[in-house]
């Protein structure tokens, strides 16, 4: 919530920034003052934040989890065996990641060209 200061309606982040100004808090920071880098002003907000925080997504964490999957069959004498847990794995990627991400199913004459795909 907001208040009145000085007859001007603050939002908390504004009243925040302005007690920090006051207390030196801010000009105390490496960097204050200084130009931002070009990366900061690159991407969205979201993926850079994610990035710097060291997340993952756990439909990122899929993807990297199938390929694995996929060399483990390939490499196999019964890559058939593999195959329906490869391919549950892959209907969970595709509930959970951006549309424009999902992928198809395996099957024994595919694993090869699916290889390239979760590369």
């Amino acid at each position: 919530m907001g208040k009145e200061n000085d007859g001007q309606y603050l939002h908390w982040i504004d009243q925040a920034v302005k007690d920090s100004l006051g207390k030196e808090g801010i000009r105390s920071l490496p960097g204050f003052g200084k130009p931002l880098k070009k990366d900061a002003l690159q991407g969205d907000a979201l993926s850079s934040t994610l990035k710097n925080a060291r997340y993952l997504p756990r439909w990122l964490e899929l993807q990297k989890e199938i390929k694995e999957e996929i060399e483990k069959a390939i490499a196999s004498k019964h890559p058939e065996e593999r195959i329906d847990m490869i391919n549950r794995k892959i209907k969970t990627y595709n509930l959970s990641c951006p549309s424009q991400f999902q992928k198809g199913l395996v099957t024994e004459q595919n694993l090869e060209s699916q290889l390239n795909v979760w590369s």
